[in-house]
């Protein structure tokens, strides 16, 4: 029920007789599904367009724009580097032009080679080095906090406005999608749904929202010129390991919301599906996001 918590409330299955039939139940299930897609489609198109301009697409996936790096309809979709300290880098630290070996990710459909993934190696330790230096250089007090640089609790809000508009284009939705698809492996409807779902968190902290997260509290205290203060604080570096089974919303929510606090994230997707948060971060450095807020491995 992800995608319904994105949309629209999920359908009220209290109707259905537990002891009906299997084809009477299949059938009343069909038409609940039936209404319920139905409502989701009215709910999008009744959203407001952020947006005017379309972006160009070659086949039924592939977004042309200045971000993007992939093929998600091609045999080959593309390669997937690591971030560091705002460079992308291949697994032994070097810079993204290098010929160092690739994992290559199958196809689950046809079992052909369809995603090359420079890996960090854990026998890798002067890199697996340079990514905790790159975590332990940020202070308990987090790259923001509500004393210093609050202004990008704002800056961040005008990214999530960027990308929620952006994730409105109708090609790179499409893109998205078809990367989802691709790689999980899901129906193009199921990754759409996904895809709206993290539009929709975009949305919600656009403009001042990413600000009132920091929302502090005062308690008045028990003798004069006292009283009680409460902030929100960051952590500082952080660490967030996302699973196969939803390659952008998961991730997007999780990396998110660790930046809006002001923590340093290093961020490990699964292996199989890392190009779609490869994707999603070339996506916020386009929006306005600093390189070095996150690394990737």
């Amino acid at each position: 029920w992800g995608w319904a918590w994105g949309c629209v409330a999920p359908p009220d299955l209290r109707g259905v007789n537990r002891a009906a039939s299997a084809s009477a139940l299949s059938s009343k299930t069909t038409a609940i599904m039936a209404a319920f897609i139905g409502r989701a489609r009215a709910t999008m198109a009744m959203q407001p367009t952020l947006v005017g301009r379309t972006l160009a697409i070659s086949g039924a996936g592939r977004a042309m724009t200045s971000w993007s790096t992939c093929d998600p309809n091609a045999e080959h979709v593309g390669r997937v580097l690591n971030l560091l300290q705002g460079k992308w880098v291949d697994g032994s630290g070097a810079d993204a032009s290098s010929s160092a070996s690739m994992t290559s990710v199958p196809d689950p459909m046809t079992g052909k080679p369809m995603v090359d993934v420079s890996e960090v190696s854990a026998s890798s330790g002067k890199v697996m080095a340079a990514f905790a230096g790159s975590i332990r250089a940020c202070p308990k007090s987090g790259l923001h906090n509500p004393i210093k640089r609050p202004e990008r609790y704002l800056a961040y809000g005008d990214i999530s406005l960027k990308v929620a508009a952006a994730l409105r284009e109708d090609a790179v939705a499409e893109y998205f999608a078809s990367l989802i698809a691709r790689v999980a492996p899901k129906s193009k409807g199921q990754a759409m749904g996904e895809v709206v779902v993290t539009r929709k968190f975009f949305e919600n902290f656009a403009g001042d929202n990413v600000r009132y997260l920091a929302k502090s509290f005062t308690a008045p205290g028990d003798y004069q010129g006292q009283r009680t203060e409460g902030l929100r604080w960051p952590f500082g570096g952080v660490a967030i390991v996302t699973p196969f089974n939803f390659p952008l919303e998961i991730p997007a929510l999780q990396l998110m919301g660790a930046l809006y606090m002001g923590n340093k994230p290093v961020i490990k997707t699964d292996t199989k599906v890392s190009v779609v948060v490869a994707e999603l971060l070339r996506l916020l450095h386009h929006c306005g996001m600093p390189a070095e807020d996150c690394d990737f491995i």
